[in-house]
């Protein structure tokens, strides 16, 4: 068994990665330029999109090999893991020529002057497909481990990566003054070297042996394949709708409407970063407690999870939302403006619908317990489906903003109608009580943020924008746990029962 401390270093090297990515941005916005740098912020969309193609296995097989562990049996997860080997390797063959496939797409971007010649975009293309493929096949091995519960080697490993990929590969932009196609070559390095590593570590802490026969290959799929298909489409939906706009953006905005798109999603997507883990913590509880009897402590916990998301998710939000141009200034330092990319009306929007977003999918849980993910399924790829036609639309007709617009309130009228429909079924007193959770915090969180913006002077100081802007998060969140603490102390029904909703 790992020791808890070990589980908070991996998801803490998580966020490392993500923030580091966030301070990085700007110097890459200056780096790159607005179109080679909107090409980064699509390889990273597609690293998020090819996880569709493992099918669930990599998560399937994490789950077997921590049965393995709880069956004390944990010599089988070499072997299971070795048997998954030669289907990998097919499945970055294929991967590899799928994403060969979009080659053309990424040629005509040459002709905007991104790429020297015709020569220097095949190698790009070249070297993505390199990229791409090492780490969707890494993340085999990643999940083996996961499930091993070998989390201290993964928070190193991962923060060794995040390090490498973001900090070195723009020194090493720096050093030589290249551009995208530079930056490619050390993804590909970079991706190779990672792949290495988490074989070693598999070989040293799952005693995997390349000895071992692989005649076993079939049998693997077949024992994973029925749980595999269950978590390849829930992997599926939730990938496609939290990642749908930049795919349909980067097909219908110019590269630099899409480099703006790509800065104004970075923080407020980031904002599922804080919420998503925090529910996902409560599935099992909420599994424990789906009995008649237990009714009424399954609605307290779901009300107290809804309470701590709100403390997390909305001060950054709103932040986010009412400040976004002081943001963009502190964050950039007027560098792009340079870049002639306009992106602090984007922000509002992407906060908004972040927010719907991670508050939509709290029912999730409530449904996960009862045993009814067909509805779950059913209503994400309902929303999928408007989600994409509102963004063809709106960028068609109204470019960026009006794209993000639509989407944002796509999202908002999902929130609206989904939650409540599952709570007036699963949650003691309807969906009344969820909402009123979600206006204890919103109402008077939005009321100081608004009304602190058109307080605070703005000063020419770049120091004391940040001095400012430090201060209105610090009192929102100061607030919003003050509300957190009030709501757990005297507005859960669970504590006139004398048991605690955590």
């Amino acid at each position: 068994m790992s020791r808890p401390r070990d589980k908070y270093f991996a998801y803490g090297s998580q966020l490392y990665g993500s923030g580091l990515l966030i301070l990085l941005l700007p110097a890459y916005l200056t780096q790159l330029g607005a179109e080679q740098f909107a090409l980064m912020m699509m390889f990273f969309v597609a690293q998020g999109w090819i996880q569709i193609a493992d099918f669930g296995f990599p998560l399937a097989l994490s789950r077997e090999v921590a049965a393995t562990r709880r069956e004390h049996q944990p010599d089988k997860a070499g072997p299971m893991l070795a048997a998954l080997q030669l289907p990998m390797l097919l499945g970055m063959v294929l991967v590899g020529f799928s994403i060969l496939g979009f080659g053309e797409w990424i040629a005509r971007r040459g002709s905007e002057g991104i790429f020297a010649d015709a020569r220097v975009a095949s190698l790009a293309v070249l070297a993505s497909t390199l990229a791409l493929s090492l780490r969707w096949g890494s993340e085999l091995y990643r999940a083996a481990l996961a499930g091993a519960e070998q989390f201290a080697g993964l928070a190193v490993l991962n923060t060794f990566s995040a390090t490498a990929r973001l900090a070195g590969a723009l020194a090493v932009l720096k050093c030589t003054e290249g551009g995208f196609f530079v930056w490619l070559i050390c993804q590909s390095v970079l991706s190779a070297v990672e792949m290495l590593m988490l074989i070693l570590l598999c070989r040293w802490k799952l005693h995997l042996r390349f000895s071992d026969d692989h005649s076993g290959s079939t049998n693997a799929l077949r024992a994973l394949w029925p749980m595999a298909i269950q978590i390849a489409a829930a992997s599926a939906i939730w990938i496609s709708i939290t990642q749908l706009d930049k795919l349909v953006l980067s097909q219908t905005l110019s590269l630099r409407e899409y480099g703006a798109i790509g800065i104004a999603a970075a923080i407020p997507t980031g904002l599922l970063t804080l919420a998503i883990p925090l529910v996902q913590l409560s599935y099992p509880a909420l599994v424990r407690l789906h009995t008649p009897e237990s009714r009424l402590e399954q609605t307290n916990l779901y009300l107290s999870l809804t309470a701590a998301t709100c403390c997390l998710l909305f001060p950054t939000a709103l932040v986010c939302a009412a400040f976004s141009e002081e943001l963009l200034t502190i964050w950039f330092i007027g560098r792009l403006g340079a870049a002639e990319i306009n992106a602090s009306s984007l922000i509002p929007l992407y906060a908004a619908g972040a927010s719907f977003l991670a508050l939509s999918s709290m029912p999730y849980g409530l449904l996960n317990a009862a045993g009814e993910l067909r509805r779950h399924v059913a209503a994400s790829l309902a929303l999928a489906t408007c989600t994409a036609v509102v963004l063809v639309i709106g960028s068609l007709h109204s470019g960026a903003s009006g794209a993000v617009a639509l989407w944002s309130g796509s999202l908002g009228l999902f929130f609206l109608l989904w939650p409540q429909i599952v709570h007036h079924r699963y949650l003691e007193g309807g969906w009344w009580p969820w909402v009123r959770t979600i206006i204890w915090f919103a109402l008077p969180l939005g009321i100081t943020a608004y009304a602190l913006k058109h307080l605070l002077p703005s000063p020419l100081s770049l120091v004391l924008r940040i001095g400012g802007l430090a201060m209105v998060w610090i009192v929102l969140q100061g607030i919003a746990v003050c509300l957190l603490w009030i709501f757990c102390r005297y507005r859960m029904p669970a504590r006139k029962l004398g048991t605690s909703p955590l």
